[in-house]
Order: C-alpha cells, then structure tokens, then sequence
C-alpha cells in the first residue's frame, strides 16, 4: 500500500514537472515570436549617458535588423574615406525603435538621398530612447571634430528630461539565456514595481496629507532649472555648430 501511495505520487510529480515544462516552452515561443530575447544591449557612457553598446547587429522581429557600429551609432554602413559624416541627434524619434529595419529610419532615409546622388554619407545616428537634451549635447561635445553636419531633432518635452543613465532594468545591460527573463523585466519595470511605490489614498487628509506643503512650487522650480539645463546645452550645442 505504501509503495503504491509513493508511486501515485511520484507519477503526479513527474506529470506536474512535465506541465510545467511544458508551459514554459509554450510562454518561451510566444516571447520571442513577439521579438523579445535579443534586446540592444546598453552602457552608461561618461560623455552622454546611456549608449549602446558597440558591435552589434540584431532581428527583433523577422526581417527588421538594428546595427550599432564599432563607433556606437545606428549605422548599416560603415565610415568610408571621404564620406560626408552627419551626426543625428535626438532621442527615441531619430534612433528609430527596434521594430523599424535601419533602412527605414530617417537619418538612413536622408542619407540615401544624396548616395543615390553619388555621394557617400556616414550617418551617424546617436539617437537613444528617453534621453535629455544635455545628454545629446555631450554627445556632439564629444564628436564635433569629426563631424561635416549636425541634424538634431527632438520633441520639446527633452528640455524637461532629466539626464538619463541606464538603470537595474531598462534599458538591458545583458543579454538574457531566454526570452521569458525579459519579459519578466518589462513586467517588474512596467508593473510590479510602480504597484510597490503606490500610495493608497489617505483617509485623513489632515493627519497624513498625500502632497506636503510647497510641494507643486518645488515641483515648478525643479522643472523650471531642469529645462533652463538642457535648453542651456542645446544653446551651447547651436553656437558651436554654427562656428
């Protein structure tokens, strides 16, 4: 009897483990047929905050590839004697996202205007994902000298930004075994932890206030002196450019 009740048990326990298995299998082709699993890979650099790491070349989806070059831009084509190099500034609108081949981002797209001209173009796309505009500034501080033209594009909101660094989760700073570890990632990023950092609603307002006093004038004056920064660097960025 007791052998029977241990082999029932053993049978459900390998049929359990099996399930499971079977889940994550299941779990682990959906995640990379949504085109996670090889995410960019990215570094706090001293001069521009986050950068992606040189030397890559990945397929988020099907037919859409990302290059990163030995110089760390977005570039398919690599720097050729003589070319006309154009250093593209901005933030996730001139990088161009993951989900658009590199042929399709606009620093490639204008490029492709005067090649088709006869002209070679190196551009250099530096774009990156929630960035400031002091992070673009050091980033042209930083290649102004090798550079024929600048095209800096960026929404107003990146005179608000605060300088940006790669955090514990996003961006990713290692590549994971699986697919399913980065969509836990995005999951804790996304959800879990901003569900943590919540406060619930106080029910007395008096004793336990959820905004303290001056708190929307601070607020106002950190914005007011994060902008007057960046607009500072994109004023210093102008100046040089146009010397």
């Amino acid at each position: 009897m007791i052998l029977r009740r241990t082999g029932r048990f053993v049978l459900r326990a390998v049929y359990a483990v099996l399930v499971l298995v079977l889940m994550l299998g299941v779990l682990e082709f959906a995640a990379r047929a949504l085109g996670l699993g090889e995410p960019v890979l990215y570094y706090n650099d001293a001069a521009g905050g986050m950068r992606p790491l040189p030397d890559q070349r990945i397929e988020r989806m099907p037919g859409v590839a990302v290059t990163v070059d030995a110089l760390g831009y977005r570039s398919a084509r690599p720097d050729t004697a003589g070319a006309l190099r154009v250093l593209y500034l901005g933030d996730s609108v001139t990088w161009g996202g993951t989900r658009l081949d590199d042929a399709a981002i606009f620093p490639e797209v204008a490029a492709g205007v005067l090649r088709a001209e006869g002209m070679p173009v190196y551009a250099m796309n530096a774009g990156v994902n929630g960035t400031a505009l002091v992070n673009h500034a050091e980033r042209f501080r930083d290649g102004v000298d090798s550079v024929h033209a600048v095209v800096w594009l960026f929404p107003w909101s990146d005179a608000y930004r605060s300088y940006a660094t790669v955090g514990p989760l996003w961006p990713a700073r290692f590549r994971p075994r699986f697919a399913l570890v980065e969509a836990v990632d995005q999951v804790l990023f996304r959800f879990w932890l901003p569900a943590f950092r919540a406060r619930r609603p106080s029910p007395d307002p008096f004793l336990r206030p959820d905004e303290p006093a001056g708190r929307e004038a601070f607020f106002q004056q950190v914005l007011a002196d994060r902008k007057e920064r960046n607009r500072a660097a994109a004023r210093a960025v102008a100046a040089e450019a146009r010397r």
